[in-house]
């Protein structure tokens, strides 16, 4: 289980949050991950939240998907700080709660 402890706060919803990460040397999903590549040739913004962008086979979505915008939030710097459009600082859960609002 992935639960993080905290619950969500909109109205009436409550439901658990979940974390879900993979680790180095762990696969991940085949089904998901073309489809994930195949979306992000397609996108107007791409937004990236949290991951270093130097695990592959993912780490390479933001150079597929650079025909749109490509926005990266992370705490440092990634490998595609540089082609971003816009690099964001900053912690996702407290980022995301702003935007949200």
């Amino acid at each position: 289980e992935h639960f993080t402890g905290r619950y969500c706060v909109v109205p009436n919803c409550y439901g658990k949050l979940l974390e879900y990460t993979i680790d180095f040397g762990q696969g991940l999903p085949e089904e998901p991950l073309r489809k994930a590549f195949k979306k992000s040739k397609k996108v107007d913004l791409f937004i990236v939240i949290g991951p270093s962008l130097t695990v592959s086979p993912a780490c390479t979505m933001p150079e597929i998907a650079k025909k749109g915008k490509l926005v990266i939030m992370n705490l440092q710097y990634t490998p595609y700080k540089d082609i971003a459009d816009m690099n964001i600082f900053g912690y996702s859960d407290i980022v995301m709660s702003k935007v949200m609002d």
